[in-house]
């Protein structure tokens, strides 16, 4: 098991699960809007609260290592893929 990789209970998990159940091919967490989903090339922004910089910020660094929190910058722009140990590899 890997205890350091998103499961389904954690918020991102929850993002990554909708991913799959609607075939999207892509994620987009920026903070002053809703998450939003791609699939087959059209963008889909979920009915949530647009995410606030702090909860975008909590996010990207719950799948980064410490080196890459030290060394990112506010215009840091996730583009590695994401292992998931429940659905596979997120890129």
């Amino acid at each position: 098991m890997h205890d350091d990789l998103p499961s389904s209970q954690d918020d991102l998990g929850r993002y990554l699960s909708l991913m799959v159940a609607h075939g999207a091919s892509d994620l987009f967490l920026s903070a002053g809007t809703p998450a939003a989903l791609k699939v087959h090339g059209v963008i889909h922004r979920l009915d949530e609260p647009a995410l606030t910089p702090s909860r975008t910020q909590q996010l990207a660094y719950s799948v980064m290592r410490e080196t890459q929190i030290r060394i990112s910058s506010p215009r840091w722009n996730a583009t590695s893929p994401l292992p998931c140990q429940d659905w596979g590899a997120f890129a």
